[in-house]
């Protein structure tokens, strides 16, 4: 009651379907407060409805049991891959897992990995291509390097806003018929 208020008012398939969930995920050692929790994170923070939320919750739980992440942060890149690259929630889970397999192939710790893309929502919007693969790579590589991948995407739209400072510069030029040399100031900005 204290997630979703009154349990009986939201129906007997919501219901249900967080017992069924509950159920599932107790033989990988979560329960129903599991559950209750993703499934409720699932639907605030990422617009599902709360049946859809429920009814792929046990499947986060085990993809964060799978992972070695906490059930938060496995239900946030499921989230996340789910409304930003529209991809299922099998999608998601499957793009989850194998980006920990890819960071075990590089020796780069497969939950740092993952808890850099999770904690980069805003950079994985930005960035993402397709099936969000590109995202996978980009994480794993960063990782290997020492850096996160919200680092580096910031750094990469650092650089955009130079060539958008350079067009600038020459727009300027030409509107103002001088040569404007703006580079020691961009230098001074980094």
């Amino acid at each position: 009651g204290k997630r979703f208020g009154s349990l009986p008012e939201l129906g007997d398939e919501f219901n249900t379907g967080l017992v069924n969930a509950g159920a599932s995920v107790v033989s990988i050692g979560n329960n129903i407060e599991d559950v209750i929790s993703v499934t409720g994170d699932l639907a605030s923070e990422f617009g599902l409805t709360l049946d859809k939320a429920a009814d792929i919750s046990a499947q986060v739980v085990d993809t964060a049991v799978a992972t070695g992440l906490t059930n938060q942060q496995a239900a946030k890149l499921t989230g996340i891959f789910m409304k930003v690259s529209g991809l299922t929630a099998d999608q998601a889970e499957h793009l989850i897992e194998s980006t920990s397999q890819l960071a075990k192939q590089n020796r780069v710790a497969p939950v740092a990995v993952l808890e850099d893309m999770a904690a980069a929502a805003e950079e994985i919007a930005i960035f993402t291509k397709g099936s969000g693969e590109n995202i996978s790579r980009a994480a794993v590589q960063a990782r290997a390097m020492g850096t996160s991948f919200g680092d580096s995407a910031k750094s990469a739209s650092g650089v955009l806003n130079i060539e958008q400072s350079i067009r600038d510069q020459t727009e300027a030029s030409v509107l103002a018929g001088v040569d404007l040399n703006l580079q020691r100031l961009r230098q001074l900005s980094f």
